[in-house]
């Protein structure tokens, strides 16, 4: 979803959005998967007079240069009750994530 920021008469709009795909097989409690994910990360900067020595256009897009990208993550649990799951990204964004589930 697009986020519009304004301060001082300056727009700040961010229009990211990402799909991806992946594949994963269960190994016992083990669930590992691996795929890939394209990220379009759009940043439109519109009046901001504090930066005008580093953007002297009135508006300046800035966009990703790597779009496409890969990960890879590890989930462990039984089939029902909880799992934990790590997951990695590279290339077009860097970053490490965990989370936890309990279903009941």
């Amino acid at each position: 979803f697009p986020v519009t920021i304004r301060v001082d008469g300056a727009r700040v709009d961010l229009n990211p959005w990402q799909v991806g795909a992946g594949l994963s097989y269960r190994f016992g409690w083990f669930v590992p998967y691996v795929g890939l994910d394209y990220l379009n990360l759009t940043i439109e900067v519109d009046h901001l007079n504090s930066l005008k020595e580093v953007l002297p256009k009135k508006k300046t897009e800035f966009k990703n240069d790597q779009p496409m990208g890969f990960f890879l993550g590890m989930g462990i649990g039984p089939e029902i009750g909880f799992n934990v799951n790590i997951e990695l990204r590279f290339i077009n964004e860097y970053g490490c994530s965990a989370s936890a589930d309990f279903k009941f």
